[in-house]
């Protein structure tokens, strides 16, 4: 599991040796001791008289009211001190109305080894001397240990993760380390997958906030699977693009988002296809991520009934039938390239074939007959016309044109040559 760099850009402190962290860190290398005999009670009765107490601490300091800190412990009143430092020394606006930080990205983590103790105490006082109508309706969320973090997310507005950790005297260290785990580690928003090819099972489809995006090569319902560039390209299809899809258990069936259409040309190939869809994909999904996140964006169905499945692409397929149409195999030709790279056989010859094209003409020769050879190219005999090969390779040697290839090796192709359909 990858995590991120974790940095601290705010601190806020109070403490018994002051009350920020400038004050504290004087005190420290100074040598000062910030315990002392406790003076917030009489402790004369008591074997231990010693503790370490915060000393001259005024909540008005830190954007607090005597009113506001009469409803809340003092362990709360330092929680939202120290918090309110942190946020200014990391210049956060904590304005509502600025929107400057996204509330939904700011989580809290704060603990307490006892929560409010001194509430709690008083209030057992209270209600042994004056009875249970003398407890202030404010005792619950004054005392419980997460309430530190509660009344900072709520003064902030913030939205993310909150949480307390009570561990006594290490309580502090465990909710900075558990806090930069979430930060580290934390659930995804989304996941995105591209040409992932496989099926995710529900549990992971689930577990990111906004579910899982898959960007789909092909104008859904028309192709779903592994290969849908090649397989419209081969179909003969005039248009494919971008589906920015939610995915969901079935194979590419989820709900569509967004769609970007792209012509294919005339002479397209699965390999120049691939690279103009790469260019308009991270477009149409940063324009549905701004959609998704504003709740703007529109879920589509798709018709299953006008799907097709686009099969993994296989070297045995790439073999040239020539009892097929021209045209078909032309169409296979430019979706094979570059790969698997359609290919036929000459004697004991293999033969890629990385270009051609259809030729206007009818012919009475067997399939894979050669008809002629010349600079323009091999004209081969198919279950319908002619096609004409532009761009071909021997096993071991470089892609090159029929005029190159015919200059080095005159004799390969003569007419009446028949190309195998099958090894």
């Amino acid at each position: 599991m990858n995590s991120r760099r974790i940095v601290v850009t705010g601190l806020g402190m109070i403490s018994p040796l002051g009350n920020t962290v400038e004050d504290s860190w004087q005190s420290l290398v100074a040598g000062k001791s910030g315990i002392g005999k406790i003076e917030s009670f009489d402790s004369e009765a008591f074997a231990t008289q010693i503790s370490g107490q915060v000393k001259n601490f005024d909540v008005t300091q830190y954007d607090l009211t005597t009113k506001d800190a009469r409803k809340i412990d003092v362990f709360i009143q330092y929680a939202l001190a120290a918090s309110y430092q942190a946020m200014k020394d990391a210049k956060l606006d904590t304005n509502k109305e600025s929107k400057a930080i996204d509330p939904a990205r700011i989580g809290v983590a704060v603990g307490s080894g006892i929560g409010g103790i001194s509430t709690i105490e008083q209030t057992c006082l209270d209600i042994d001397k004056k009875g249970p109508r003398r407890v202030s309706p404010f005792f619950i969320p004054a005392t419980v240990v997460n309430m530190a973090a509660g009344n900072i997310a709520i003064k902030y507005g913030l939205q993310g993760p909150n949480f307390a950790i009570a561990t006594a005297c290490t309580n502090g260290t465990h909710n900075i380390g558990y806090g930069a785990r979430t930060i580290a580690y934390g659930d995804a928003d989304i996941m995105i997958v591209v040409a992932y090819g496989l099926l995710l099972p529900l549990a992971v489809l689930e577990a990111p906030k906004m579910g899982c995006l898959n960007v789909h090569a092909s104008i859904l319902p028309r192709w779903r699977g592994a290969a849908p560039i090649q397989r419209a390209i081969q179909a003969g299809d005039t248009e494919t693009g971008i589906t920015i899809m939610q995915m969901d258990v079935g194979l590419d069936t989820g709900d569509m988002l967004s769609k970007t259409l792209l012509d294919i040309h005339a002479d397209e190939t699965g390999g120049s296809l691939h690279d103009r869809l790469l260019e308009k994909g991270p477009t149409a999904l940063l324009q549905t991520l701004t959609l998704l996140q504003a709740g703007e964006a529109i879920a589509e169905k798709q018709d299953d009934s006008l799907a097709n499945y686009a099969h993994k692409l296989t070297k045995e397929e790439a073999l040239i039938d020539w009892c097929l149409p021209a045209k078909d195999i032309e169409l296979s030709v430019r979706a094979f390239n570059p790969f698997p790279c359609a290919f036929t056989l000459l004697g004991d010859q293999r033969i890629k074939v990385w270009q051609a094209i259809t030729l206007d003409e009818a012919t009475n020769l067997l399939p894979g007959t050669i008809a002629r050879v010349s600079n323009e190219g091999v004209d081969v005999a198919t279950g319908a016309g002619m096609i004409r090969l532009l761009n071909i390779q021997l096993i071991g040697k470089k892609a090159m044109t029929v005029r190159d290839f015919i200059n080095g090796q005159p004799n390969l192709f003569q007419p009446q040559h028949m190309f195998a359909s099958q090894a």
